[in-house]
This record gives structure tokens, sequence and C-alpha cells, in this order.
């Protein structure tokens, strides 16, 4: 990282230990490595929000799930900031991005983020939608920000071979999946791509069919 002046505005990455460093006050100690240069252009209220959504959608689908150019990938609660980060980092990368939410009015939005595709479902009963617009083989990447009782429809989008990455709580219900052996299911947490710390339990792979090459 280049080396912090002081005067300069820097952005606050994800912190594990908030409650030992504090994060709601006027003056706070970080480690240097806790910090990014705020880029030229970002306002204090955008750099504010901008860090989790782009770092959980990139440690989501870059980090964990290896995202590349060609792949269909799926984004439930695209609507929110990390769905929003999500469908522009795949389009940057080359994929195609497939959004899902439960809000028609939000379909432009969604497309000019970069959305190859807007499904609209109700909540929680993904399946007829995706039964209609999920043609072929299935989506490489699911990306589910919402869990309940609709991944069981992610899950049955996704091809063989291909993983589904849990990163949101939109929905408190249980998902009420059994492992099995077609897709990869991880439970994804950001601090698990952001922290120096990372432990076994941060990421936890429930079951572990390998993407095909």
């Amino acid at each position: 990282m280049t080396a912090l002046q002081v005067g300069d505005p820097v952005i606050i990455t994800a912190i594990p230990d908030a409650v030992a460093h504090g994060s709601y006050a006027e003056h706070t100690t970080l480690p240097a490595t806790a910090l990014l240069p705020r880029p030229a252009g970002l306002d204090v209220t955008q750099a504010a929000a901008i860090w989790v959504g782009f770092s959980t959608a990139y440690g989501a689908l870059v980090k964990t799930a290896r995202m590349r150019a060609g792949d269909r990938v799926l984004i439930a609660g695209a609507s929110g900031s990390v769905g929003r980060a999500a469908l522009q980092i795949a389009h940057r990368i080359g994929a195609v991005p497939i959004a899902i939410t439960r809000d028609a009015s939000k379909s432009d939005a969604l497309r000019a983020a970069g959305a190859a595709d807007v499904i609209v479902t109700a909540r929680g009963d993904h399946g007829p939608a995706l039964q209609q617009r999920i043609a072929g083989a299935g989506v490489d990447i699911v990306l589910d920000l919402v869990r309940g009782p609709g991944q069981r429809d992610l899950l049955a989008a996704t091809r063989t071979g291909g993983i589904l990455v849990a990163a949101g709580f939109l929905d408190p219900r249980s998902a009420t999946v059994a492992p099995g052996d077609r897709v990869s299911v991880v439970d994804y947490r950001g601090f698990s791509s952001t922290s120096s710390t990372r432990t076994d339990a941060s990421t936890r792979v429930c079951t572990r069919a390998a993407r095909s090459s």
C-alpha cells in the first residue's frame, strides 16, 4: 500500500475486531493495513458506503467462486448494495450477471448496473420464474444474498459442478437445504477475505463438488 501522510483522506476497511477498536467515534486508532487511500471523486458519504458492498461482492464472486469471463452468474437480492456491486463486478470481468428482484420497478436500474437479464420473483418462490428464464444446463455461479426457502430453487437452477455462495440473510427463515454432491455450497463471510486472522470457520464448504474446468 502507498504510504499514507497526515491529513490524507482514507477509507476504513472491514474490521473484524470493531468492538475492541471502536467504530462509532470521532477518533480511533487502527493499523495501516485497515486503511485504503480514498479515491479522488468520492465524497465522505460515498466512501463510507462503498467498501462493504464491493469488498463482499468481490470476495464472494472472484476470490471464492473464481468467477471468470463467460460465467453465467445468478444474483439473488440484486437490488441491495452488495447485489449492485456484484452486478458491476461481474459485468466488468465479462461474466453474464442475471439479477433476481421482488420489485419490478427496479429492473431498469439493475440493467443499468450491468445485469444482462432481470428476473422478478415472489418472496421465497423463485421456482416458476427461474424455470422459465434459466434455460439449458443452468448457471455457473449463484450469489445468494437472501437465503430462506428460495435457496432450494437457486440450487436447482445451478449446473452440476457449479457453486452457490450464500453471503446474506435478507430472509430469516431456514433455507432447509440438505447437503448433496451436485453443487458446492459456501457459507461466505466478508471477513474471510479481508482479515489477516482468517479461520477455517469463516468459510464453510457444505458440499465439495469441484467446478468443472
